[in-house]
Order: C-alpha cells, then structure tokens, then sequence
C-alpha cells in the first residue's frame, strides 16, 4: 500500500509515511492459494489488500486455485469513522468479483462470512467482540468473467466507451460541416 507501508519515489518525496516506521515494505516472491490442513485452498489478503482488484485469488505455482478468500486486519487506525465501512465493502466486492466466499477477521472493524455473490451470512459489528461460527459457503463452479480478464475488462469498456463518443462528435461535426 503506496505511502502506507512503503514510500513510492522515497529520494524525491520530503515526506514520511503515514503509518509508524521508517523501513519499507516489499512484495514477496510467491503468491497464489495457501492449502492448510482440514480446509480448502484459500487466496490470503492481508490487511488493506482486499481494495486493490485483479489477481486477489492468484493461482499458486502448483496450479491450485483458491476455493475462497481469507481477509485479516486491523482496522484500528480508521477509528470511528466511514473507514471499516468502506474497507469492508471493498472486500465484500472483492468476494462478488472473484467469485469467492470471503471470511473477513478484523480486531476492531467488521468481521464477516461472505457469500461469493456478496450476501452477508455472518457479522460481527464495528467494535464488536465475539465469535462468528459459520459453514464456510459453498464456492460456484466455474470462474467469473472479471476472474478471467480481471482490469481489463472495464478498461476495454472505457476505451471502447472513449471510441463511441468520438465517434459520434466526428458525426455530429460532419453532419453541421455539410451545407
């Protein structure tokens, strides 16, 4: 997460981090489906990672492709704000798009099983302490089209969007053009 656990263009920003630390994070080199014992593969989203779309449920080096997604955060830092809200409907979408149940542990914000069509099947409240027990939900056969494209679908929509109304300005300028 740019200016939250590294500083993009550090030599020529003057500014520090917004979380607490001067070391930088990095990417690690493997991504992809976590197997654990007695539960099926999972795609791992550590904290604020659940905002970024695409490739949220990589495949792993073996070929196992996760059968849900596993969200773990602090949403401490938000406070009581629009924050864990906003955090979470994000990970609610990432469910919808990837086609994937989600299980959300947060310590402070809204802990939840998600359905892969989005419906909430357990919560837990912001600030609210407990335990949710809840099956797992079922995952679709099958992958979803943002699954296989992932950005490039809404960013061969906004070209081909760009393309049309181009289109029609040349129209609507060549029809006034005419005497």
């Amino acid at each position: 997460v740019p200016f939250g656990e590294y500083m993009p263009l550090r030599g020529l920003i003057p500014f520090r981090k917004l979380t607490e630390g001067t070391m930088d994070f990095s990417a690690g080199t493997v991504r992809g489906a976590i197997a654990a014992p007695g539960l099926p593969p999972f795609g791992p989203l550590i904290c604020y990672e659940a905002i970024f779309s695409g490739n949220v449920a990589a495949t792993a080096q073996d070929g196992t492709r996760p059968r849900w997604l596993l969200n773990v955060t602090n949403d401490t830092w938000f406070g009581e704000s629009t924050g864990p809200y906003q955090h979470f409907a994000a990970a609610r979408l990432r469910a919808v798009e990837e086609g994937l149940p989600l299980v959300r542990a947060a310590t402070s914000g809204i802990s939840a099983v998600i359905d892969a069509h989005g419906r909430i099947v357990a919560q837990l409240g912001l600030n609210q302490r407990g335990v949710l027990d809840a099956p797992l939900p079922q995952t679709p056969a099958g992958r979803t089209p943002f699954n296989r494209g992932g950005n490039a679908i809404p960013l061969g929509l906004l070209i081909a969007a760009a393309v049309g109304l181009w289109h029609l300005a040349r129209r609507r300028r060549n029809r006034h053009a005419q005497p």
